[in-house]
């Protein structure tokens, strides 16, 4: 799954079996010049950085455990960067001395005072200052806050059928209500100032409403003037087999 950082809702979903390695996702990927991707450190993957570079895509991402890097030089690094958590800026290479995929990348050494420990951001960026790169890595933490959206909203703890159609079914279901969902939250949040919808009561309100016909976008800017201009436009569902006296 790839989620766009400026909504955080996914705009690339592939389905796949247990089984199958999330690293050849990528290979899947078609970005346009420009791009910014940011992902995990066990989608390491020197070719692919390499095609990225070609392509003119900045990638971010953490030094991966078993990487093997060569220090070229260090770059200047401000106070006030040093200061805000930030500990070497460096150019490095990448890969083995006999590697034919050997490249030239960049390094932030950054302390995360919050959870007290050292992280290594690599990157092929080189014009942005380093607590920027350290930010753009942290903004990769929304993927792991919608799969914790999606769970606490929609029943994924079990599935309505066991085979692969049934789960599928499913599983796109809830993703397109939570698109749905997100984007009227969205659209609530810039209409007005006053009350902020959260997700969790947004998916129940209308779970327990799904019969009501009723403005939604209208009900979340002002519920108290919505529910007065309420009418039903279905007064007498049930026929009368007698006519009433």
């Amino acid at each position: 799954m790839v989620v766009r950082a400026k909504d955080n809702l996914p705009c690339i979903v592939k389905l796949t079996p247990g089984k199958a390695s999330d690293v050849k996702f990528i290979h899947n990927l078609d970005l346009p010049a420009g791009s910014i991707v940011v992902m995990d450190k066990a989608y390491r993957n020197y070719n692919q950085y390499n095609q990225w570079n070609n392509e003119q895509v900045t990638w971010v991402t953490r030094l991966h455990g078993r990487s093997v890097f060569t220090l070229v030089e260090n770059n200047p690094l401000e106070i006030k960067q040093h200061l805000a958590g930030v500990k070497e800026d460096w150019t490095v290479e990448l890969g083995h001395s006999q590697d034919k995929n050997r490249f030239k990348a960049r390094m932030i050494v950054f302390f995360d005072a919050v959870n007290k420990q050292e992280l290594r951001f690599i990157t092929n960026n080189f014009e942005l200052d380093a607590l920027t790169i350290a930010e753009i890595y942290r903004q990769r933490w929304q993927i792991e806050l919608l799969f914790k959206r999606i769970k606490q909203n929609f029943q994924l703890h079990f599935f309505l059928g066991d085979n692969e159609n049934a789960i599928q079914i499913q599983l796109w279901s809830t993703l397109i209500a939570d698109l749905l969902i997100k984007i009227i939250k969205d659209k609530a949040a810039r209409l007005q100032k006053a009350k902020r919808w959260s997700m969790a009561n947004l998916a129940g309100l209308i779970r327990l409403h799904l019969a009501t016909y009723i403005d939604l976008l209208h009900f979340l800017i002002n519920p108290d003037k919505a529910l007065l201009n309420y009418k039903n436009p279905h007064p007498q569902i049930q026929l009368s087999f007698f006519p009433s006296q």
